[in-house]
């Protein structure tokens, strides 16, 4: 079928592989409307008392615009990076240390369709696991570290708004989580959205955190399952090789391409969200 981010799914759609064997999994079609497939890493438990999941925030759609400040001739004078990306991000930060400067920055209007099928997909998985508590994972404070990247090239101003509209951003997500899991009826109080990074005081590694200290959030390892997108399951991956401890995931392929790398322009062209910083 091709490429799913950093994954590549079989042809039949049974398989999806990573460079490491360690990450190959059997995958079946979804019982979720509008999702491609899903599988399990490492066998199913029988009882399951937690599941470990989250989201992205801002993705592709979240986009800065930049310009050189003097134009070179026969070479690309202004770029359009996402932030929510990690390797544009990075070429973002390149051409700012090599003196371009911002013009404008994008931000999604709404949630897009990565939001809203990962929120169903995940729903319904949630309602067949029944487990006794759900650590959802909203990484409001490591978007707000990407955002103060930004800080040396923007005014103090623009940067004050950028973290209101993600803190709005994330209350959105939020609001369409819990809509979600209450219509397949899981109680809201089942689910805690828990901050990593606050706890350990820094984003590095936060992401891992759930999966390599599940006691910090109260809960113990046994019976701890992972329900999420299939682009996440380097962290379970990640975490085993730390701890030697097996955590099962239940992953799921959205849709192809990986639609938190789609760019839709119709959900940033609303003028209150575009931010213009040129003369």
């Amino acid at each position: 079928m091709g490429s799913y981010g950093s994954w590549w799914i079989s042809f039949d759609g049974k398989s999806a592989w990573r460079e490491n064997p360690a990450l190959n999994i059997s995958l079946e079609q979804s019982n979720v409307s509008d999702i491609e497939l899903e599988g399990w890493w490492k066998e199913r438990p029988r009882r399951v008392q937690t599941v470990i999941s989250g989201s992205c925030l801002w993705g592709a759609d979240w986009e800065i615009m930049c310009r050189r400040k003097t134009k070179i001739k026969h070479q690309p004078n202004r770029y359009r990076r996402s932030l929510g990306l990690p390797r544009e991000r990075e070429e973002l930060f390149g051409f700012l240390n090599d003196g371009f400067e911002v013009t404008q920055i994008h931000l999604p209007l709404q949630t897009g369709i990565y939001h809203k099928l990962l929120i169903r997909w995940l729903s319904v998985k949630f309602s067949e696991l029944a487990p006794e508590q759900i650590l959802f994972h909203l990484p409001r404070s490591e978007y707000h570290v990407y955002i103060d990247r930004i800080a040396q090239w923007v005014k103090p101003e623009l940067l004050y708004r950028l973290h209101d509209e993600l803190e709005t951003f994330a209350t959105i997500v939020e609001v369409e989580l819990m809509k979600n899991v209450a219509d397949v009826g899981i109680c809201g109080d089942r689910i805690t959205i828990i901050d990593p990074s606050a706890v350990q005081g820094n984003p590095n590694g936060s992401f891992l955190l759930p999966y390599t200290n599940p006691e910090t959030f109260g809960v113990s390892p046994d019976g701890i399952v992972g329900v999420e997108d299939l682009a996440e399951l380097r962290l379970a991956y990640e975490a085993h090789k730390r701890t030697r401890r097996s955590t099962p995931v239940l992953c799921g392929v959205l849709k192809m391409p990986h639609p938190h790398l789609e760019k839709d322009r119709s959900n940033t062209c609303d003028p209150s969200k575009i931010l213009s910083l040129e003369s």
